[in-house]
């Protein structure tokens, strides 16, 4: 099999949450080592983790647990705007250069159904697609594979643009695969939080 890399995505500013939705406790660990879990589990070597106002934090966190794996943490200096896309860079950036693709998750996102990844891996072998994305009742999910041809078009993506540009400009490339309502099911409010903690 292809070697593939996951980049979790940890830099947002939590502002709907009102606290840093990463270190929230899921059953025995946190949102964030849970949603590291997943993919340490998939069997994915490299796991990028992008963080932004809260790196020492995030090392902290992951430095003292065995559940996460081992993690390479990265800062995102832009992560005050918001902009995933910002993240996402950093984290392409630093996928090693034998892996021929790379998850792009998201570190709020717990109740992700482990089988999702491991459809999109067998996807991706199968059907020789650089773009592959869950999707439930027509609306695409996370997290999404991309091959290490359309490395260049995100890391190209000009100052006004984001992630939206690039899934506009490959839309005819997405290979969708058959989700469920886990894809769907980040943690934005605690609303979201207190609904569906464990």
């Amino acid at each position: 099999m292809t070697e593939i890399a996951a980049l979790i995505l940890a830099a947002g500013l939590s502002k709907r949450m009102g606290q840093p939705k990463m270190f929230l406790p899921w059953g025995n660990v946190t949102v964030l080592e849970k949603s590291i879990e997943t993919f340490t589990k998939s069997g994915i070597q490299q796991i990028i983790v992008v963080t932004g106002e809260n790196t020492a934090a995030v090392q902290e966190l992951l430095h003292r647990t065995t559940s996460a794996g081992n993690c390479e943490i990265l800062y995102n200096p832009n992560y005050g705007d918001g902009e995933m896309v910002n993240s996402i860079k950093v984290g392409l950036s630093a996928v090693n250069s034998m892996a021929g693709a790379a998850f792009i998750a998201l570190g709020d996102h717990p109740q992700l159904d482990p089988i999702i990844p491991a459809r999109m891996l067998e996807a991706y072998e199968k059907q020789s697609s650089d773009l592959i994305i869950p999707s439930f009742q027509n609306r695409r999910g996370h997290p999404w594979l991309v091959g290490r041809p359309l490395f260049g078009a995100i890391l190209g993506l000009g100052q006004n643009e984001t992630m939206r540009t690039f899934i506009q400009n490959y839309q005819d490339s997405i290979h969708y695969i058959e989700g469920n309502e886990s894809i769907l099911k980040d943690l934005d409010t605690p609303e979201d939080y207190r609904r569906d903690k464990p």
